[in-house]
């Protein structure tokens, strides 16, 4: 007696391996102790996978273990489609709206959509996004095995769940964004690199202190208070239609200042704008972690 069948498409043999092993082993659980007449018998061709959980006694099983069987069941595709088809479906949709699907930071792309989806970024519309989203496939799926006798995943992505995609979509969204941030903060960076590089020096030493936060307090080499800069000393940079403004106060005054070194002074090396600073003066920023 077959109970139910799903199908898949999977992107390479080990990913089919890998899924029918799941079901393997929960197949074994249940054959332990429960029901030997319950087993999973699988197929893979053409990159599809085949999973048909059948019982082969006389006895139609207790409705009670067929529940547990399909729940088992849904969770693995949960897991399946978590792992294995997420990544997919966002490069299909960097292909379809971005045409990036060859790019070199595809990968990077697709992988920052999925921490946005996981809720390991600061969008708040995403957090807890990773247990919400699970829960919901799971769901989906539990109830098109208790209705349906075959369930085909790809189907249901596709045709049944528009609004998972929609999130899919929405996360890949703000990736792009962010990796055009990235890009564009990388070329500028790049330009005050280039542009400290051919400055002379006008000052020999400056101590920055990091107070707390992101307050930062310049001092002159006798570790006295530097005085206001003029208002017209701000750095802007123009690339193509794009204008970029150094808005923060202290690199645009360091880059004004022009110092030979720079000794930073922190307990937070981590930050980023101390990052920032020891990439554009390279060598004249030194740490002091005090």
């Amino acid at each position: 007696m077959q109970l139910f069948t799903i199908t898949t498409s999977v992107d390479s043999r080990r990913a089919a391996e890998q899924l029918c092993e799941m079901f393997q082993a929960e197949g074994d659980k249940w054959s332990q102790g429960r029901n030997n007449d319950l087993s999973f018998r699988f197929g893979y061709g053409h990159g599809r996978v085949y999973v048909t959980c059948v019982c082969s006694g006389a006895s139609i099983p207790a409705a009670r273990t067929v529940k547990g069987l399909k729940s088992k069941a849904a969770e693995i595709i949960t897991e399946h489609i978590m792992r294995d088809k997420e990544p997919i479906l966002l490069r299909r949709l960097l292909a379809k709206y971005y045409s990036l699907h060859k790019h070199e930071d595809a990968p990077q792309i697709v992988e920052l959509a999925v921490q946005i989806l996981d809720g390991l970024t600061y969008y708040e519309v995403h957090m807890r996004g990773r247990e919400r989203r699970i829960a919901e496939i799971y769901s989906v799926f539990l109830d098109s095995l208790t209705s349906f006798g075959t369930v085909d995943v790809d189907g249901w992505l596709t045709f049944r769940m528009p609004v998972y995609e929609d999130e899919l979509k929405d996360a890949l969204d703000l990736a792009m964004d962010e990796y055009l941030l990235d890009k564009q903060y990388e070329e500028f960076i790049g330009l005050l690199k280039y542009f400290v590089q051919f400055q002379d020096a006008r000052m020999p030493l400056i101590h920055l202190k990091h107070v707390e936060g992101m307050e930062f307090q310049l001092l002159d080499d006798q570790m006295l208070p530097l005085g206001p800069l003029p208002q017209d000393d701000g750095i802007s940079v123009k690339m193509a239609d794009l204008e970029l403004q150094m808005e923060d106060a202290v690199v645009s005054s360091l880059i004004s200042l022009s110092p030979a070194r720079i000794m930073i002074h922190t307990q937070e090396p981590e930050l980023r704008m101390i990052a920032t600073i020891q990439e554009i003066f390279g060598e004249r920023a030194q740490l002091c972690l005090d």
